[in-house]
């Protein structure tokens, strides 16, 4: 009787350190399947963050070429030195600065930081005649506009304009490069999109 409790307890004892280790294997399953979780979970935040900044980029530069095609006459280029109030230098809706005004000779829109455009780029105030504001964007998306070049040679080596004395009066397509950037939920994530857009006057 005494050999057969002995065998009893000794069973409960295995029993016992086998549960635990079960136990033991399942916390560490669901603490790995935790971290994946969290990963994911930043995963999709990051995504939603880069989609938020380029929607918003994609806004603004839409805006202004809303803006662009609207003109019936060109603006003056504005140039950094001879603007006392950046971006929008006393004007109305854009500006529309000289090249290599705004975005260096040897760089690229992509290479500003957001603070240069917060300087220099316009804000967006939504299309058309509404005013609208990028909702959870941790800023408003802004817009540069850089003249480019007026009536330029084509691969054929051929004007556009071939009437020399319109020309001459500046009636032909001029050339701007316009450019939007946007933020997401923060500040860090910064998309910029860019056209080249045409316009006659």
């Amino acid at each position: 009787m005494k050999k057969h409790l002995q065998d009893h307890r000794s069973e409960q004892g295995v029993a016992l350190l086998a549960a635990l280790i079960i136990l033991l294997v399942i916390t560490i399953i669901g603490i790995s399947g935790m971290d994946e979780t969290v990963l994911e979970e930043k995963m999709v935040m990051n995504f939603k963050d880069r989609a938020m900044a380029m929607n918003s980029a994609e806004s603004s530069l839409a805006s202004t070429e809303n803006w662009l095609g609207r003109l019936l006459a060109k603006p003056d280029e504005q140039t950094v030195s001879g603007c006392a109030s950046p971006p929008l230098c006393g004007q109305t809706g854009h500006v529309i600065w000289a090249d290599n005004q705004v975005v260096g000779a040897s760089q690229t829109v992509a290479d500003l930081t957001w603070s240069a455009w917060q300087s220099n780029g316009v804000e967006y105030a939504g299309s058309g005649s509404s005013s609208s504001r990028m909702g959870g964007a941790a800023a408003q998306p802004r817009s540069i506009v850089e003249f480019l070049s007026f009536n330029p040679k084509n691969s054929a080596g051929q004007v556009y304009q071939m009437n020399p004395e319109l020309a001459s009066a500046g009636v032909g397509p001029y050339y701007f490069n316009v450019s939007g950037a946007g933020v997401g939920y923060r500040t860090e994530t910064m998309s910029v999109v860019e056209i080249t857009f045409r316009k006659w006057f």
